[in-house]
């Protein structure tokens, strides 16, 4: 229970709202963006102590509670995903993270207690009612789990987790799920299939890279990671992309004007970190009446108003290291979570936890960024040489062709 935040409540506060954005619970092993639900359990369990005996507590899990994007079945990363392949995705992050579900579990003993699960791009499964239930089994089976979707608000208060203002990440709400050859299947965003198609199938061999912080200091120290990426997006989009979207037509494999835009700026961007459109701000804070307006997705922290209306940027709450020292060392980031007090449905305070979790292993972690461009070299040099195979083999083909 060390590092643990002491209980403080505003005066007169009826209810509290406890929010965790991108925690990123995946399904085990060296690949698993936050193996510590253990001491998320312990910072639940505060929530059952004496002094919020009488208070309504809703827990809001912000998108990206779970990486199913970043959990195989059957050893694959399939771009048609059905409820059935998500249930069993889940079912790997649940034997990972047994701990959690169980504390959730004994928190909705109480009556005043809720669990809101939103929907981010790493969890869009949570789409499918069968996974649902699925969750809702593993944390006692109560109503008060719960699945808004894409928002919910509480009292107050809004919340989003922010893919959907991130044209690379939307999904259309009136249509989660597409018909394929007579099976119901996920409609991931596009940039989830180019993920699932070229880059997820890769984390297990350079799993702690998406840890790293900031991505341009990254990017700056090891400079062939940005020409492994443009390698590897022009080989998929100029041969392997095409191939599916013509010869397949596989209606998951999709091309917008906005996606080329999008694709090109991600290409030439000195940070490649996720965004989001800016646009939301005028549609979503400026025509909605809530007090405040809560997000993540970015994995970085901001508090504004606009107006009288406040913007909570959400911070991340997996394991993410800042590069200190030139890169030769690595700096554990503290962990987030936010209290919303509310009094009578409205804020009435808000608190920012900022804790230090438990440390990933010492082997489990490379000795410097030096040794990650040693990696990320050999397998720039494994990707060059496929690339001539792949022409040589096309050259052959189409001589055998025209003679």
């Amino acid at each position: 229970m060390a590092n643990l935040p002491t209980p403080k409540i505003h005066p007169d506060t009826d209810r509290v709202i406890v929010v965790f954005s991108d925690v990123e619970m995946g399904a085990g092993g060296v690949t698993d963006d936050f193996p510590h639900s253990a001491f998320l359990a312990d910072i639940l369990e505060t929530y059952n102590g004496a002094e919020y005996d009488d208070l309504t507590v809703d827990f809001v899990f912000n998108g990206d509670t779970f990486d199913l994007l970043k959990t195989p079945y059957l050893g694959e990363y399939p771009r048609h995903v059905t409820k059935d392949i998500a249930t069993s995705k889940m079912s790997f992050i649940a034997a990972a993270h047994p701990k959690f579900f169980e504390t959730i579990s004994r928190l909705l003993e109480r009556e005043n207690r809720a669990v809101n699960f939103i929907v981010g791009n790493h969890d869009a499964e949570l789409l499918f009612p069968k996974v649902q239930g699925f969750v809702r089994a593993l944390c006692g089976g109560s109503e008060r789990v719960r699945f808004p979707g894409f928002e919910t608000a509480l009292g107050s208060v809004y919340f989003e987790h922010g893919s959907q203002a991130d044209s690379m990440f939307f999904i259309d709400p009136a249509n989660p799920f597409i018909e394929y050859k007579g099976q119901q299947l996920l409609n991931q965003p596009w940039a989830a299939i180019t993920l699932l198609d070229v880059a997820i199938p890769l984390h297990a061999r350079f799993p702690f890279i998406d840890r790293l912080v900031p991505r341009d200091r990254l990017m700056a120290k090891i400079p062939e990671l940005r020409e492994l990426f443009l390698t590897m997006a022009w080989q998929y989009w100029g041969k392997d992309f095409w191939h599916k979207f013509i010869m397949m037509k596989d209606p998951l494999v999709k091309l917008n004007w906005t996606m080329v835009k999008d694709i090109i700026r991600q290409m030439t961007a000195s940070s490649p970190d996720v965004g989001m459109d800016e646009s939301w701000l005028a549609r979503t804070v400026d025509r909605k009446s809530y007090e405040m307006f809560v997000t993540g997705h970015l994995h970085r922290m901001g508090s504004f108003y606009r107006g009288e209306k406040r913007v909570l940027q959400a911070d991340c709450f997996r394991d993410e290291y800042f590069i200190v020292e030139e890169g030769k060392k690595f700096l554990p980031k503290l962990k987030t979570y936010y209290e919303i007090h509310l009094k009578d449905d409205h804020v009435h305070g808000v608190r920012t936890h900022e804790v230090m979790g438990p440390q990933t292993r010492l082997d489990q972690l490379p000795e410097s960024l030096d040794v990650i461009a040693e990696n990320v070299r050999n397998l720039l040099d494994e990707q060059t040489d496929r690339a001539k195979e792949m022409e040589e083999q096309e050259k052959m083909e189409n001589k055998e062709r025209d003679d």
